[in-house]
């Protein structure tokens, strides 16, 4: 394989990464009242943060401070 056909199969995105001060749960609702429980869960899922989140003391429900 050469280099620029193994280069061709990567891709980056840069992006910042914010978390806002309040429950895991809000941030990934990110103020849409409309969005269900488990379209959250299966954002998370499709995050690779799901199993994660679960872990923590309140799940979901963990509250972050300023920052994450």
């Amino acid at each position: 394989m050469t280099r620029a056909e193994l280069r061709s199969h990567f891709g980056m995105v840069l992006q910042d990464t914010w978390l806002f001060e309040g429950k895991i749960r809000d941030n990934l609702a990110y103020s849409n009242d409309r969005i269900t429980d488990k379209q959250i869960y299966e954002a998370a899922k499709a995050a690779s943060a799901d199993s994660f989140i679960r872990t923590l003391p309140d799940g979901y429900d963990m509250l972050l401070s300023q920052g994450g």
